[in-house]
This record gives C-alpha cells, sequence and structure tokens, in this order.
C-alpha cells in the first residue's frame, strides 16, 4: 500500500531501463514483495502540466509526509451520511479499475465498486452495513442511510489505477446524537413542568436541569432571555448530565419569570430546551374605596367603588358596615390578575348615620392565610335626611280633657341632618303665624296656645326644613270641649196642613255629643215641652214628629241639647207654619247667548214651606209644540242641542208638595251661526 523505497530516476526525454525495485504490498495476511522493471518514456513536461502532475504525485503514498486526505464528516443520529472520495486519475491516459471502502478495525472491506467487468459491479458488506449503503460513481461518494452511533468510525476509499498507484482518502465520520432527555426539578425532586411555584416574596428557588445521554456530551447552561445566568455543569455518571439554577431571594418582579435549561452538543440542530415559568403569591398592597368621602342622601340608592391592588390570586373582597356583612355587590378582576375591583349598591338609611362602611381585601392563597393580615379601608359615613319629627303634648296636659278657655302647649322633636333652618307649625294643613293679641305663640319648637275655643279643634303638625326637604310629624288631634250650639244651615220654615206630620230635623255642634235634647213649643209667649216620645235622638241630631192639629198650633219649635260641659246656651229656633203651593218666580232672564243652548235663570218665590222644584218648558212660538222640559233644585236652567238663529217661548215655574206656582213666560232664542261668530 506504500512505497518504502525507490531507485527510481527520470531525465526529461529519455527512455532508460530502469533497476529493479521493491514494493511492498499488503494483500490479506501476506506481504508480497515484487521486484520488476519498467521501461518508462518521460517526455519533456511544460510548466502548467508539471504543477498538475506534482499536485497528484503530492497524493501518492510515500511521496512525502502528505499522506492521504482526511475529511471530518460530522452527521446527526438517524440521517443520512455522505462520505466523499475523489476518482481522478493521475494522468489523462489512466482510468479507475477499482474502488473498495474500509471501515477501521474490518479487513475486509466493506463496499467495492469494480470497473474492470462490464458493466461495473457494486459489491456491499451485509454483515457490516447491510442495505444502507449505496456509492455514486459519478460524486465518488459512499452513502450511509439511517446511521446511528455504532456507525461513528474511520473510513477510507482505496482507489486502484490501470496504472497508478493506488490512492487513499480518509473520512473520519462522527455521528451526533442528541441528548435522550431534558428535564426540570424542584428541591422535592418534582419534575418541573412549564411552570414552578407558587412561592412567595423573599423565597429562595432551586431548580436542578438534567440531561440523559448524548454524544458528544451535553453542555447544560441557564438562560434567562438572552444572558446565560449559569454554566456551572455537573456530571453525576458517564450517561448523565446536570445543572443546578439558584435563584436569589424572589421579588415581585420575579413573577412570571422566564428561566430556560438549554442542552446543545451540536450545531446540526437546535439544542434541546426546557423552559420553566416562576408562579408567586402576594398579599394585597393596597385597598382603596374611590367614592369622594362626601355627606349620603337617605334612601337614594349609591355605587360605592373599591379597589385592591397587588393581590396574586385576585383579592377576595368583603363589604361591611359596622359589623353586617353586606351581600350585593360584584367583583371584577383586570386582564393581569393583580387589581380586583367590587361594585356595592346601597341605599344609606337614617340609621346608618354614624356608622362605618368599611372594605376588607384579604388573599385567598393559603400560603399567605397564617403570614399575612386582610387589608381595610374604612369610611364613617355622614347621612344626609329629611328631619324627623315628633310632636308631643305638655308634660302636665291632659289632652282628653281641655274645655275652652284653656290654655295647650305642644313640644316638637326634631332629628335632622344638617340641621334646621327653619320650623313650622301647621293646624289642619294651614302654618300657624305667631300673633300673641290672637293667643298663637310660635317659640322654636314649642307652640301655646291661649284660652282656646272650639274652633282650635283639630290636627296639630310640627314641621322641620333642612337642605334635604320638609319634615312633616305625625299629628297630634285636639278636641276642645264645648257645650252645645246650634249647627248653621240648618232648614228654619217648614210648612205643613193641619194633621200633617212634620218632621224637623235638630243638628247641634258639641263635644262631646249631647246626652239629652229639648224640644218646646212657643205660641204667643206660651211654651209647651214636647213629649219625650216625639223625639228621637242619632247622635248630634235630634228630630221631633210634629203634627198640628189647629190653627194654633202653628207657631215657633225651640230645641236645646245638653252634654257634660253644660247645656246649650242659646236654642235653634224653627218656625211651622201652614203648607201652600210655591210663589212664582220672578226677574228671569236668558244670559251665555249660544247658537245652539239657551240659558235662563230666574228669582225663587217663598217655597210655601216645603221643598221647591224648578222647571223650564220651550215650545215653538208658531205651532205651541212642547220642544223640550228640564228640571233643577235651583232657579237656573239650560236646554241644549237646539238649532241656531231660532225663536222659542219659555216658560219658567215652581212646585212642591202642594202644587205648582204660578207659570212665567218669556221669548228666547238662539244666535246665528255666522262666520263671524265661528272665528
Amino acid at each position: 500500500r506504500r512505497l518504502v523505497y525507490s531507485t527510481e530516476k527520470r531525465l526529461p526525454g529519455t527512455m532508460l531501463l530502469l533497476p529493479s525495485h521493491w514494493f511492498i504490498t499488503y494483500c490479506g495476511r501476506c506481504i508480497l514483495l515484487v521486484p520488476f522493471l519498467r521501461l518508462l518514456f518521460i517526455p519533456p513536461l511544460q510548466d502548467a502540466e508539471a504543477d498538475d502532475s506534482q499536485q497528484i504525485l503530492s497524493r501518492y503514498p510515500g511521496q512525502d509526509d502528505l499522506i492521504s486526505p482526511h475529511v471530518a464528516v460530522w452527521v446527526l443520529s438517524g440521517s443520512t451520511a455522505i462520505l466523499p472520495c475523489n476518482l481522478t486519475a493521475p494522468t489523462k491516459e489512466d482510468s479507475v479499475k477499482l474502488v473498495l471502502w474500509y471501515k477501521r478495525g474490518i479487513l475486509k472491506p466493506v463496499y467495492s465498486y469494480d470497473l474492470r467487468s462490464n458493466p461495473p459491479s457494486h459489491w456491499k458488506n451485509v454483515l457490516q452495513v447491510d442495505s444502507r449503503v449505496s456509492f455514486n460513481e459519478r460524486t465518488a461518494a459512499l452513502t450511509l442511510q439511517r446511521v446511528s452511533y455504532e456507525d461513528q468510525d474511520q473510513y477510507f476509499c482505496r482507489v486502484d489505477f490501470s496504472t497508478s498507484p493506488t490512492l487513499s482518502y480518509y473520512a473520519n465520520l462522527t455521528v451526533v446524537v442528541p441528548p435522550r432527555r431534558v428535564a426540570v426539578y424542584t428541591d422535592l425532586g418534582a419534575e418541573a413542568r412549564d411552570e414552578v411555584g407558587p412561592f412567595l416574596e423573599g423565597s429562595i428557588v432551586r431548580l436542578r436541569c438534567q440531561a440523559t445521554g448524548g454524544s458528544p456530551s451535553p453542555v447544560l447552561t441557564w438562560w434567562d432571555g438572552s444572558n446565560v445566568i449559569d454554566q456551572d455543569q455537573e456530571q453525576d455518571s458517564p450517561d448523565l448530565f446536570a445543572n443546578t439554577l439558584t435563584l436569589d431571594p424572589l421579588t415581585r418582579a420575579d413573577l412570571h419569570r422566564t428561566v430556560t435549561c438549554t442542552a446543545k452538543n451540536t450545531n446540526l440542530t437546535a439544542p434541546q430546551q426546557t423552559k420553566i415559568s416562576i408562579d408567586m403569591h402576594f398579599p394585597p398592597l393596597s385597598v382603596r374605596i374611590l367614592n369622594s368621602r362626601d355627606s349620603l342622601s337617605a334612601g337614594e340608592p349609591y355605587t360605592f367603588m373599591c379597589l385592591a391592588v397587588g393581590a396574586r390570586p385576585p383579592a377576595l373582597i368583603t363589604w361591611h358596615l359596622n359589623d353586617t356583612v353586606l351581600s350585593h355587590y360584584n367583583v371584577k378582576v383586570s386582564d393581569k390578575g393583580n387589581v380586583t375591583r367590587s361594585e356595592l349598591r346601597m341605599t344609606p338609611a337614617i340609621q346608618d348615620e354614624g356608622k362605618v362602611l368599611k372594605c376588607t381585601a384579604e388573599t385567598e392563597s393559603p400560603l399567605l392565610h397564617s403570614s399575612t393580615k386582610p387589608l381595610s379601608d374604612k369610611w364613617p359615613l355622614d347621612i344626609y335626611y329629611v328631619p324627623h319629627t315628633a310632636i308631643y303634648p305638655g308634660r302636665s296636659l291632659n289632652l282628653s280633657n281641655i274645655e275652652e278657655g284653656d290654655d295647650v302647649y305642644f313640644e316638637c322633636s326634631i332629628k335632622a341632618n344638617p340641621k334646621v333652618y327653619k320650623i313650622s307649625w301647621l293646624h289642619q294643613g294651614q302654618e300657624l303665624i305667631h300673633n300673641v293679641l290672637g293667643g298663637v305663640i310660635v317659640s322654636n319648637q314649642s307652640l301655646v296656645l291661649q284660652k282656646v275655643t272650639r274652633q282650635a279643634s283639630g290636627n296639630y303638625y310640627c314641621m322641620a326644613s333642612n337642605f334635604e326637604g320638609d319634615g312633616k310629624s305625625n299629628p297630634i288631634q285636639l278636641k276642645v270641649k264645648y257645650a252645645p250650639v246650634c249647627r248653621g244651615n240648618q232648614m228654619l220654615y217648614h210648612g205643613a196642613a193641619r194633621y200633617e206630620q212634620v218632621n224637623i230635623p235638630c243638628v247641634i255642634d258639641a263635644y262631646p255629643m249631647p246626652s239629652t235634647f229639648r224640644w218646646t213649643f212657643n205660641n204667643s209667649g206660651e211654651s209647651v215641652d214636647i213629649p219625650q216620645d216625639h223625639i228621637e235622638l242619632q247622635g248630634s241630631r235630634s228630630t221631633v214628629h210634629y203634627t198640628p192639629m189647629t190653627e194654633l198650633d202653628y207657631g215657633t219649635l225651640l230645641c236645646w241639647g245638653t252634654n257634660e260641659v253644660g247645656r246649650q246656651k242659646g236654642p235653634c229656633i224653627f218656625h211651622v207654619f201652614p203648607a201652600g203651593r210655591p210663589d212664582p218666580v220672578h226677574n228671569c232672564s236668558i244670559y251665555n247667548l249660544s247658537v245652539s243652548q239657551i240659558n235662563v235663570r230666574c228669582v225663587a218665590g217663598f217655597d210655601g214651606g216645603l221643598t221647591q222644584t224648578f222647571i223650564l218648558e220651550l215650545y215653538d212660538p208658531h205651532t205651541g209644540l212642547l220642544l223640550s222640559n228640564t228640571t233643577n233644585t235651583v232657579p237656573t236652567l239650560e236646554v241644549a242641542g237646539l238649532e241656531p238663529g231660532n225663536s222659542y217661548t219659555a216658560v219658567v215655574y215652581s212646585t212642591n208638595n202642594k202644587g205648582r206656582g204660578e207659570m212665567v213666560s218669556l221669548p228666547v232664542y238662539t244666535l246665528k251661526d255666522v262666520a263671524e261668530k265661528r272665528t
């Protein structure tokens, strides 16, 4: 395989018979010493040809210390390795006859390409490379597919020519095997996947990165972004590599910090890496009620906002009013999770004045329950409300026994925020004005009524005013006791025929109600009591059933009532006279002229002692036909739905139980429906 000695001399342009020389050749396990003579003709060399010849000769084994070229081939396990060779002959006239591929440590070739036969033949050593190997004569490369770590070694290609000495080319095949697994473990030996924690502020974190296998040996480094933070590698065993990262006491800035363990043993592929994110739990940094601390109005709905910042997981917010837990609120968490907002809907009441509204934020993390206290923000509530008033009688006053002429006084109790600026006193809804001469004395929260009369009876109120409104108290009723008096607006004249019973009511005002009534008949100065069986008593009303029998039975009936205060001072007077038909109406006229309605009013005559009714009849003046009639209890009558521009005859009269009064006739008419009137 190598020329070890030669006496060959070459003289350009000569043909020489050279002495014999020896070649040492390896063939299997035997060494052959082959003597032979060579007759060479060496033509003269041009400069370019001389350079090429020197390059070819430099590849001859044994020419000098430059033994055959060595090529380093790196390939990833499982991929394809291409081992280069060179089939270029030293001279143009020469050609390749045989190509042999050897693997170090194996005597037999692993592959051969034989050009001595036609066509050329390929042979492979199936015991070593099976079907994964092939040779491409165009590229002069040996291809080895699906390489494994066992394929790593030195390969050389031996090329035999027809006349030229053998050439050899070496390829150092390195098979790169990535680490089988890269994993990160915590102090407790648990494998960390994507995230570790949660940790608290001040915690020291240790992460151990381990890589198993790999050729060449992997290099483990820890990265924080693009910065290397730890490259101190340990090797626990020939097949186990590790790097332990220690993080300084954690701060809030380390939340979601991502560190990466990288295992690298080649540039052929991207390094294997495992990323770990740091999870942390924090107590809230602050909690604050965002509302301005203004005064609140009772009965008005409000929304209160509370903001808790810095907690992870999100803060648990609760609301309290003094010791009462409130429930009508909702919670919203920001996208980043460290801001929690709570909205409370509450309608403050008067009794909430001075109470403390408190928003409390605490962590939901069990890691922090024992080491942190909840944070709170407190707001003492100032509640504005309409004054609450209550009215009371004077301490020594007995409202159930007030009589005319007594003095009465009331007190007004007021609870208000803000302070009241006005206090008013009301009697039956009307404001009382300070009037000493009238017996009304208003003094701030007191009211004095001097020498009261029955007109002072009724409901009394006190009312206080502030900026929230007017607060009216509960009513307190004053009932002034007084002797009976005759009520006004009673029917004083009653007509009756002889033997006709007339029922005459006597209504009086009194407090308390009268217990007895007395009736007398007076005619020509002679007074006679009416028997009690003719008298009917109904509360404050007494009705006498009176029947005149003769002309002397017409006259005046007198009525008195008596209660616990005393007897009525002046009687109620009723006149009984013989009843008859009503007198005719008079002074009749039309008013409020219209195109479709007639309005007539008259003055009533004497009713004959009985209730009378007024009637209007409307006639056609040409035919005398009755067109309409209407009645009323007062002498004001109207007829509607008439044609415009017509004349009519109206007849007005009154009637009672004794008959009809005299008729009064008058002409009436409706207006014409002209454009001006319509306008």
